[in-house]
């Protein structure tokens, strides 16, 4: 009897541990969780993963393929088999593994894997990964990779690849053959990794030019799909003599998107640009003069407008630099630590969301059309002179929905009643179901829209003058809120 009751004490205190580690760090803010594989079944849960059966690679006629039938799942685990075939299978392959796709696209959150090899033995035979990837088809490729196992390195490593292959690396220098944890935390500002929930690299240390120019450039790219994925190593080519190779398991796959914490608030909420042209002014992240000849609103393309005083506004970039006007004596840059008088502008409104800027030098701000750099030289308002402000509140009759810890769920409504049109903007992207309801939860107009550039518009018809609620919901559940006056 008492035996059992320790027996039964020590499996719930090694249960109560193990989920204790299944959260995203302490001191990262609030967390929501958005996806888990506990793989409890008896066999790879399809709705959560799509299975590949295709071929790895086809080196001097050795063939390794991904099949499903290597991917196995009992006793809570998922086990990837990587197996030698000696003589060879009819179709030519001599190794297989398996590859799992997640049907879930992400972008920004915590993910995690808790992992291990089936042996200590000839792990370089194999390349055991937890992944995420969509590069074939992003503009900004960015391959994240929470851990990887291959030839190059004896121990996991831990890496975010992008731009041309540069790559930031974490060796975590722990055993394959253990059970760990294994973390990525991705938001706009930083991608940072952990081992055991234990903070190992991140982008976003001090000084770290490298660093900085990877999270920079992942913020661009798209929502990513999980990948779990095993195989004999197509780089190292396992004797056939050696037999079977080690198994890759999984016990499970988690992630979470944050809802509240993990960085100051902005002093405005980001603005996007646009010129007369239809092409969104970018920072150019400060390594180039400014242009206005971006077809799509990335990070480079997002501006935070600060109070500089007097009623003029600095624009301060997503590299933590002011716009600067350079006088109108050259091109204008975003590459300044400080507001003087070069980085203030004053908005003068047209109408609706169109603007003019005019620097301290009494000179309008143009985008040259997008044919050359932009300037802060014109005497008078012409075409190149107007450019669209969307978001940060210039035309807003109530407050957002404006997250005062997080900028990342930040969702702005912005009316223009003469034609009956709303745009919304903020950290918004992908198809929404938006909903707009009366204050006593009447539905009074509801459509889906696309905003993959971070805005978009719906058409609203005989509404009454009031304060009116947006709903969006989004394909994986998500749904933000924000009231605007009509």
């Amino acid at each position: 009897m008492n035996t059992k009751f320790f027996t039964l004490l020590h499996l719930l205190f090694f249960c109560v541990s193990i989920c204790a580690l299944a959260q995203p760090p302490r001191g990262t803010g609030n967390w929501s969780l958005k996806f888990a594989d506990n793989f409890n079944g008896s066999s790879v849960n399809t709705n959560n993963w799509a299975v590949s059966e295709n071929i790895d690679w086809n080196k001097n006629g050795r063939q390794s393929h991904f099949r499903k039938q290597n991917a196995k799942v009992s006793g809570g685990q998922l086990k990837i088999n990587n197996i030698i075939h000696q003589p060879s299978l009819r179709n030519g392959a001599e190794y297989t593994g398996a590859w799992l796709t997640s049907k879930v696209k992400y972008k920004y959150g915590y993910f995690e894997v808790r992992c291990r090899t089936a042996s200590d033995k000839n792990d370089n035979y194999t390349w055991p990964t937890f992944w995420l990837w969509d590069g074939k088809n992003q503009q900004f490729p960015c391959e994240f990779d929470v851990f990887e196992l291959h030839k190059w390195n004896t121990t996991p490593e831990q890496t975010v690849h992008y731009q041309n292959d540069y790559r930031l690396t974490n060796y975590g220098g722990k055993n394959a053959f253990e059970w760990h944890t294994y973390g990525m935390l991705w938001d706009r500002n930083s991608i940072s990794f952990y081992i055991d929930g234990v903070l190992q690299s991140t982008s976003s240390r001090p000084n770290s030019q490298t660093a900085k120019k990877a999270s920079d450039f992942c913020s661009r790219t798209g929502k990513q799909p999980l990948i779990l994925s095993s195989s004999p190593n197509r780089e190292n080519q396992p004797p056939l003599s050696l037999g079977s190779l080690p198994s890759f398991i999984v016990d499970y796959v988690k992630v979470w998107e944050r809802t509240s914490g993990g960085g100051a608030a902005p002093s405005l909420p980001t603005v996007t640009i646009k010129g007369s042209n239809n092409k969104y002014v970018s920072s150019e992240d400060g390594l180039q003069a400014m242009t206005s000849s971006r077809g799509t609103a990335s990070a480079w393309e997002k501006f935070t407008l600060v109070d500089a005083g007097g009623g003029k506004k600095a624009l301060k970039c997503s590299n933590g630099k002011y716009v600067s006007s350079e006088d109108g004596l050259s091109a204008m840059k975003c590459d300044r630590d400080n507001i003087g008088a070069w980085e203030k502008f004053t908005l003068n409104k047209i109408n609706g969301n169109t603007y003019t800027l005019k620097g301290s030098n009494g000179k309008y701000v143009s985008s040259e059309g997008g044919l050359q750099a932009m300037t802060c030289s014109r005497p008078s308002v012409g075409q190149w002179e107007r450019f669209t402000i969307t978001g940060g509140g210039l035309n807003r009759k109530i407050s957002s929905g404006q997250d005062a810890i997080s900028p990342e769920n930040t969702l702005y409504a912005e009316v223009a009643p003469s034609s009956n049109r709303l745009t919304i903007s903020g950290n918004i992207e992908g198809p929404y179901k938006a909903i707009v309801y009366t204050l006593q939860g009447r539905i009074v107009s509801s459509q889906k829209i696309n905003a993959e550039q971070g805005t978009s518009e719906m058409t609203l018809q005989g509404l009454r003058s009031g304060q009116y609620i947006l709903k969006l919901m989004s394909e994986e559940g998500g749904i933000k809120t924000v009231n605007f006056l009509y």
